[in-house]
């Protein structure tokens, strides 16, 4: 065996050790920012995927998929842009946490902040464990008072 098949081998070898396993699931590509997204928890099929930032796993992104829930939630949006579907059909929601999300455990809810009034920053949306599903409403404000305009239930998450 010559020098450049030995490498060759050993390169082919090394790319597949070094590939992603089947437990390995990548974050959703409709990401509103350009960082790399893991997929921590998934709900019904797909319908709802909650991502991290494997950079900042205190930053989380929620992606609707679910064409009912697309459709619904779509139509009675929350304040400012929370709830209204992305050029892939998709919703995708933002938010922060306090604690790093490392697995599906770690996730308990976040909410989207960015609808200002008097300097207060006021949620748009709320994504949040229930039982063994998460839960999004869409809410805006009226009066000084927070309003439900809408909300769904993505059940079976693991």
């Amino acid at each position: 065996m010559n020098l450049t098949t030995t490498f060759l081998i050993t390169s082919l070898v090394l790319a597949g050790c070094a590939a992603p396993t089947e437990e390995t699931v990548d974050g959703s590509e409709s990401a509103l920012s350009s960082s790399p997204w893991e997929a921590a928890v998934t709900c019904g099929g797909h319908g709802l995927t909650v991502d991290v930032d494997r950079n900042e796993r205190r930053h989380l992104q929620a992606v609707i998929r679910d064409p009912g829930a697309v459709a619904y939630l779509g139509s009675h949006p929350g304040a400012g842009a929370s709830g209204k579907p992305n050029a892939h059909g998709e919703i995708v929601i933002e938010g922060f946490v306090t604690r790093g999300v490392f697995s599906a455990a770690d996730f308990g809810g976040f909410r989207h902040s960015a609808f200002s009034v008097a300097d207060a920053l006021l949620p748009e949306a709320y994504v949040n464990r229930e039982g063994d599903g998460v839960r999004v409403r869409l809410v805006t404000w009226a009066s000084g008072h927070e309003v439900e305009t809408s909300n769904w239930f993505f059940p079976h998450c693991r």
